[in-house]
């Protein structure tokens, strides 16, 4: 396991990059972003993995309900995996999501079956744990070229079809970065 001061990397301008520690370290990652003491995660990496985002949250003395948003780039469980249970511990935050991802996320069934028939539930089981519904009132469906306002900075969602057909980019204009998920692939 990573020290502490590799999980969590200060960038500019309010940007915290979270290592989640799946399956190695600097694998995947997901991002904090704070603006005026409010808070939204692009991301959250698998189940595990949301120990590490609220030890984030709490490094930078953020309290759960300072957290506004939880953005999913796509629905796959090692980007959005951790959604449904970080959800149940910010109160105040609404999940954006691209509208044809919503569904997944809201009745995860189907994506379960899918990752645990593919892994084998074993393995299902240690590396995304239980994924749980998303209650539907706290699910924003974002539109191509819409607005997140987080604290008056605006976060741009950019549809891009890439690892998912639901893909969406996140461009920041003050940090002047996409927040991309998969949207240009692995190797």
């Amino acid at each position: 396991m990573p020290t502490r001061a590799a999980e969590v990397q200060a960038l500019d301008h309010g940007v915290h990059l979270i290592d989640t520690g799946f399956h190695r370290p600097a694998f995947d990652s997901c991002c904090l972003i704070v603006e005026n003491g409010r808070a939204a995660f692009v991301d959250t990496g698998p189940n595990p993995a949301v120990p590490r985002l609220l030890a984030a949250r709490g490094e930078l003395a953020l309290a759960p309900d300072a957290v506004d948003f939880v953005t999913a780039t796509h629905v796959h469980l090692d980007h959005a995996g951790g959604a449904s249970a970080l959800m149940t511990l910010l109160p105040q935050a609404r999940l954006a999501v691209h509208p044809c991802g919503a569904p997944h996320l809201i009745s995860p069934r189907l994506r379960v079956q899918s990752a645990a028939s593919v892994h084998g539930p074993d393995e299902f089981a240690r590396s995304h744990g239980s994924i749980v519904p998303v209650a539907r009132e706290r699910v924003m469906q974002t539109k191509a070229g819409g607005e997140i306002s987080l604290a008056g900075r605006p976060l741009r969602c950019l549809h891009t079809p890439g690892d998912t057909r639901h893909h969406h980019c996140i461009w920041g204009d003050r940090s002047r970065a996409f927040f991309t998920g998969d949207c240009f692939g692995l190797s």
